[in-house]
């Protein structure tokens, strides 16, 4: 069970950084310290350039291509589910978890960290 301990680990690993994330935040004056003023002007002036490129809003397409493919995960582990073995079925909402984990850790990193 090699891939389930890791598996464990990575989650340990990925809500830590969340939950730090999550407690910056509450701290205005250090958001608006290391982020707003830090972080934030290097990553709005990337994505800015990279969406200049483009005479469409990326975002939109990237929601569009994560909203299909947590679709596809969904249904995909419903006509398995009953031939899934039983580790399995703690594996699976561990890696929705995961996957919900870094949705979240990007968002706060990429814009979310300026609504707190």
């Amino acid at each position: 069970m090699i891939k389930g301990e890791s598996l464990y680990s990575k989650t340990i690993v990925l809500f830590a950084f969340t939950l730090a994330i999550f407690l910056f935040s509450l701290f205005p004056s250090l958001v608006q310290k290391y982020y707003s003023t830090g972080i934030y002007s290097y990553t709005s002036s990337l994505l800015r350039f990279v969406s200049s490129i483009f005479p469409f809003a990326i975002g939109d397409i990237v929601y569009a291509l994560l909203i299909g493919f947590v679709v596809y995960r969904i249904i995909r582990f419903f006509k398995k589910r009953k031939s899934l073995k039983k580790e399995h079925r703690i594996i699976v909402p561990l890696q929705v978890f995961n996957f919900c984990l870094i949705l979240y850790i990007i968002f706060k990193i990429v814009w979310g960290l300026n609504y707190s």
